[in-house]
């Protein structure tokens, strides 16, 4: 019995804990072992250490390339691992995380929270960055609001530009220096994101609509201005 028990430890000793790994990397013991055993495979010749003996069976001892000077020193001894060769070996050992797909817009479920705000174009419409990290589709991205038409800057209409300047202005006041998060979102015609806009926690488009700013719209036709 004691025979076996012994013959379970040096098994578990060569193989560098395995069993025991499972739950998470071996002991520095071991690991110590380890860089030894592969530092000593590492060494062409018959004399790595001086506890190791040559094709005569006579002890290396001062022979060997460890006590030699210059040359090729193998690794014989715990003592000789250094604290950064050990971080090394539990380095390469800790299991890595998976590798993760850089974050677009549609991989999100359509929601944004956290938006980052950086201008305001228009009543409707806004320029931001997403939280993801792919900059080629989350920076400088146009979001659209969804359900409501804003009047137009750019409109020949003196009156509509006037009404235009008041809904910048109130959407600026409404979204500056608040939390935003963007639901619902989807690819307008103009293959901008057309989404609910929330500032701390309130409708946009709600608050258009309530303030007089905006008219209902569904994406289709706009009513010409008078």
């Amino acid at each position: 019995m004691k025979s076996f028990f012994f013959a379970f430890l040096l098994l578990l000793f060569l193989t560098g804990g395995t069993a025991l790994a499972q739950e998470g990397l071996p002991s520095d013991d071991i690991l110590k072992q380890q860089l030894i055993d592969q530092s000593i495979r590492n060494y062409s010749g018959r004399c790595p250490c001086p506890y190791h003996t040559d094709r005569a069976g006579r002890r290396c001892g001062k022979r060997s390339a460890y006590s030699r000077r210059g040359g090729y020193a193998p690794l014989c001894y715990p003592a000789d691992i250094t604290p950064q060769m050990l971080a090394e070996a539990k380095k390469k050992l800790s299991p890595r995380p998976a590798p993760q797909t850089p974050n677009t817009p549609e991989d999100l479920n359509n929601v944004f929270n956290g938006v980052t705000l950086i201008k305001v174009i228009d009543g409707d419409t806004l320029k931001v960055s997403l939280p993801c990290k792919n900059a080629v589709f989350c920076q400088n991205i146009s979001v659209r609001v969804r359900g409501v038409d804003t009047p137009e800057l750019r409109s020949k209409n003196p009156q509509e530009r006037q009404k235009a300047q008041e809904a910048k202005a109130f959407t600026i006041q409404f979204t500056q220096n608040k939390n935003l998060n963007l639901t619902h979102c989807a690819r307008d015609k103009y293959f901008r994101l057309l989404c609910n806009v929330e500032a701390d926690g309130e409708d946009l488009s709600a608050a258009l609509l309530n303030a007089g700013y905006a008219a209902p719209y569904d994406g289709g036709t706009k009513p010409r201005a008078d």
